[in-house]
């Protein structure tokens, strides 16, 4: 009888094709908007202080009282503007700690939460686990406890909603101004796409020169550490050979984890059950029912947190690492006993030759015959502790 699926319902999830980017370098342009928005204000403010303030330092050398109270006016008056015109923005792209000064997991972790976001279609998280996300950027859970407690702290997220003890989770809510922000670089990741592919000369100069003020250690270190992440990531991954004949690739890989946030462990778990259900004849019992998208169907079943076999006698290629190197060790334990045994047994006989009569009746007198069973076993255990060492090294 076959058991039962978790799954009451499997729908097909729309898969983006093998080879596409569902990124598309979001982090490599986010320096753009952070630069363009800061230097604007200061250089205007600077400016106007220089013109500003020369005029009244000027008209006023008679009279250094009037020219203190006149010229505090004009510097402040331009601070104010800027100042207020940040305070009433709507965007509000300019953050009390701008997203270029972030450190490289504080980043990391902000595009995880900006992708729930996109996937959920609001400005909060699906229910995401610190455990979770610790997976997702391979480090410990204080790092992850710190760099949430520190994005916090600098009012770039909050918290929306919990749940606390086993099975706890929390939702995440990305201020405005830093949604923006990221769906801004998301934005004009496109136009670096089309400057990289075109070369535009025009396209370069605005692009390159917020790029280029920024320390290049921040930037390539975030996009390199992403990257190689990324990539050690997938490459862990083991896909059986009849899911790679049906096409599915390293990009389908990046898309469960990108579209449902699941660990490696459970793709991993997932991949080998389907593989192995197909291999028992699930794949012609799916065309059967009409479903043409097999990975389609996949997806669908990993969506609710993983696949479940069908058939009974799935065992995971771990587990099955872990059964044979029992099995491997539990044979290397016996064959060990049964030598030392064997060579126990043959330097006994050895050591037999050596003593006379006497000598055996003297170290161990027989209870009914001499060298019978009884007899020997008790030579055998004063040998074993007294003698056979000695015996041993000298043989």
């Amino acid at each position: 009888m076959r058991p039962l699926r978790r799954q009451s319902r499997t729908e097909e999830v729309p898969v983006i094709p093998e080879g596409a980017d569902s990124n598309s370098g979001v982090i490599a342009n986010y320096q753009q908007v952070t630069s363009k928005v800061v230097a604007k204000p200061i250089a205007e403010v600077v400016a106007n202080h220089q013109q500003s303030g020369s005029k009244v330092v000027a008209g006023s050398a008679n009279d250094p009282v009037q020219n203190e109270e006149s010229g505090s006016k004009v510097v402040a008056q331009p601070i104010a503007e800027v100042v207020a015109n940040y305070q009433q923005s709507g965007s509000k792209v300019v953050a009390k700690t701008p997203l270029s000064q972030l450190s490289g997991l504080q980043l990391n972790l902000l595009q995880i939460l900006y992708h729930s976001c996109r996937n959920h279609g609001q400005k909060y998280t699906q229910p995401l686990s610190v455990q979770h996300l610790q997976n997702y950027l391979k480090t410990s859970t204080g790092t992850v406890k710190n760099a949430i407690h520190r994005l916090i702290h600098k009012e770039i997220i909050a918290k929306y909603e919990s749940k606390n003890g086993r099975g706890g989770w929390t939702q995440y809510k990305i201020e405005n101004f830093a949604y923006a922000e990221l769906l801004q670089f998301e934005s004009d990741s496109k136009v670096v796409a089309n400057y990289q592919q075109s070369g535009s000369k025009v396209v370069a100069q605005p692009i390159a020169q917020p790029i280029a003020s920024l320390p290049s250690s921040n930037s390539s270190n975030i996009i390199n550490t992403i990257t190689t992440r990324e990539d050690d990531w997938v490459q862990l991954i083991q896909t059986p050979l009849n899911l790679k004949n049906l096409g599915l690739g390293q990009g389908h890989i990046k898309q469960l984890k990108e579209k449902f946030f699941l660990t490696p462990e459970q793709i991993q778990h997932g991949l080998e059950a389907f593989a192995y259900d197909l291999e028992k004849g699930e794949l012609e019992r799916l065309k059967s029912r009409g479903v043409q998208n097999i990975i389609g169907y996949f997806f669908g079943a990993m969506k609710s947190g993983g696949y479940n076999p069908i058939n009974e006698g799935f065992i995971t290629a771990e587990d099955l690492a872990e059964k044979e190197m029992i099995e491997r060790l539990e044979n290397r334990k016996k064959e060990r006993k049964e030598r030392s045994e064997k060579l126990i047994d043959l330097l006994f006989a050895e050591w037999l030759e050596t003593k006379s009569r006497e000598e055996l009746i003297k170290i161990q007198n027989p209870i009914h015959q001499y060298l019978d069973m009884f007899h020997k076993a008790d030579l055998k255990n004063h040998f074993k502790k007294n003698e056979m060492e000695l015996f041993r090294r000298e043989f």
